[in-house]
């Protein structure tokens, strides 16, 4: 499918021209009047074009940042539930540009019987980018005290920053590990394969616990004798899909609360 034609410049940005023109004549107008000298025109006339593009760019941030939030809330859905969101949007272009990012974050995938969800490739991208930034900074502030000659104040700060963006690292480093994670839901259980390839299972039918943890935006399931759980990242691809498996086939009786949009949850619930 082709992208679709998406405005370069949105409406924010033409105001922001235009009253950057606006300021501009006004400023010509008193530099007639009054005439400074010309290193101050010249830098009152780059601090303008400076500060727009700071502008610019700060809305353009902000509205990628929105659109990175909407995709990663439809893509939880399955087809039909997007069709019902962008039922309500009534807008045929925007319903073709999210469709056009969603195909980069994948689907769910059904081998007979099983149905696999597994988290997104983008987040797998922005994960390692994170984790190798971080790593690449912990080491920049650890080297840079041994190579040069700086006061032991400076010193001590650099390598103190540099332990904790190593631990910062290593954090980011063991939470991509974690994206690696594939779930699978069949008719007699769940299973996740972790990224070694080792695997956890639990069957229906045999006292399972449900647990929203909002706060941590995952849901855990586990035994109710048992205090290992599987923990499922609300980030998930087909997270809603997922949810109404397990309250369908676990035998969480009628509460189908989980499956609704996690933003709209409050507390943390629990279904026996």
């Amino acid at each position: 499918m082709d992208p679709p034609t998406i405005p370069r410049m949105p409406p924010f940005e033409q105001r922001a021209f235009w009253a950057g023109i606006v300021f501009l004549v006004f400023y010509m107008v008193l530099y007639g009047v009054f005439e400074p000298r010309i290193e101050y025109v010249l830098s009152v006339e780059f601090s303008m074009l400076g500060a727009l593009y700071v502008y610019v760019a700060v809305r353009r941030a902000t509205h990628a940042w929105q659109i990175r939030r909407a995709i990663r809330v439809l893509r939880s859905f399955d087809a039909s539930g997007r069709d019902r969101i962008y039922g309500v949007m009534d807008d045929e272009h925007a319903k073709a540009y999210f469709e056009y990012h969603l195909a980069d974050h994948g689907e769910p995938e059904t081998a007979g019987l099983v149905e696999r969800f597994r988290c997104s490739p983008v987040d797998m991208r922005e994960s390692a980018l994170m984790t190798w930034a971080s790593a690449l900074g912990a080491v920049g502030l650890l080297v840079t005290p041994l190579v040069a000659e700086l006061t032991p104040v400076v010193r001590a700060v650099l390598l103190g920053s540099g332990v904790v963006w190593g631990m910062v690292a290593w954090e980011l480093r063991r939470r991509h590990v974690r994206l690696a994670r594939v779930f699978e839901i069949s008719p007699f259980g769940l299973t996740e394969i972790l990224a070694d390839g080792s695997t956890r299972r639990l069957l229906w039918g045999y006292g399972l616990e449900l647990r929203n943890r909002l706060w941590r935006r995952r849901i855990e399931l586990s035994p109710s004798a048992g205090r290992e759980c599987i923990d499922i990242p609300y980030r998930l691809v087909g997270f809603e899909r997922l949810t109404e498996l397990i309250i369908d086939r676990g035998g969480f009786g009628g509460d189908h609360s989980l499956s609704r949009a996690p933003s709209q949850q409050s507390g943390e619930e629990s279904t026996r």
